[in-house]
């Protein structure tokens, strides 16, 4: 169970199969917060569906939503869903973000989940998306072509640094000497990193294994001329 995937137990009826909302993704595409995709979906309490399209539009007009998107049922017990996300690009605002599920016979509103709801790991990757996207405005725009930039930089800077601390009259792939100090701030930042990028934290690790059990064994990548 994602903690960041899940909504608390709600006041509606949970299917028998427990279907949950990552089901309305189409062929891999997220139109569902991530905040709800472990969340079991609601069931229709009858098996007659008699609301149409334009019913469920009707609905979402009396509810506010103006930028929104519709999911039909899925089975002779599923239920219509009015969504307005932010993953899905409805709408830029994720405070705004609002997921309704109809029963499909008299068009009563089954459940309610709005951002406020989500879990806190929830609201944090929801709040996350349009800003990842620049969705929120020129500011929005600018903040990541300078993220860009400095990824770059990074990038580049770190192979100078490596080539200018490489010792001298050295072949292959030496590894720079060891610094005297700073040790304890290089492990801190990588750990709150991986804190807050597992796939970092992944790549970290798997670096340091290769290092570790290949690099460390071959003569060539570690040979120095003194």
């Amino acid at each position: 169970m994602q903690p960041w995937g899940s909504l608390p137990g709600k006041g509606f009826e949970i299917p028998k199969k427990e279907i949950t909302h990552d089901a309305m993704n189409e062929h891999g595409a997220h139109k569902v917060p991530w905040a709800l995709e472990q969340t079991p979906l609601p069931e229709s309490r009858a098996a007659e569906q008699t609301l149409e399209l334009n019913s469920i539009v009707g609905i979402a007009k009396e509810e506010g939503l103006t930028h929104y998107r519709i999911h039909f049922p899925k089975s002779e017990r599923g239920v219509w869903t009015i969504s307005s996300t932010t993953i899905a690009g409805d709408i830029t605002n994720p405070f705004a973000e609002r997921t309704l599920h109809i029963e499909p016979s008299s068009g009563q509103i089954l459940a309610d989940l709005p951002f406020a709801d989500y879990p806190l790991l929830g609201k944090a990757m929801g709040a996350f998306i349009p800003l990842h996207q620049g969705d929120l405005g020129w500011w929005n725009w600018g903040m990541n072509v300078f993220l860009l930039f400095l990824i770059l930089t990074m990038t580049v800077s770190g192979l100078m640094m490596w080539l200018k601390r490489r010792p001298n009259n050295t072949r292959g792939l030496a590894a720079p000497n060891m610094p005297s100090s700073g040790n304890q701030a290089v492990l801190l930042l990588m750990f709150m990193l991986s804190l807050c990028f597992p796939l970092s934290a992944l790549f970290i690790v798997s670096v340091t294994l290769f290092d570790v059990l290949v690099v460390s064994r071959l003569r060539r990548l570690t040979s120095r001329i003194k």
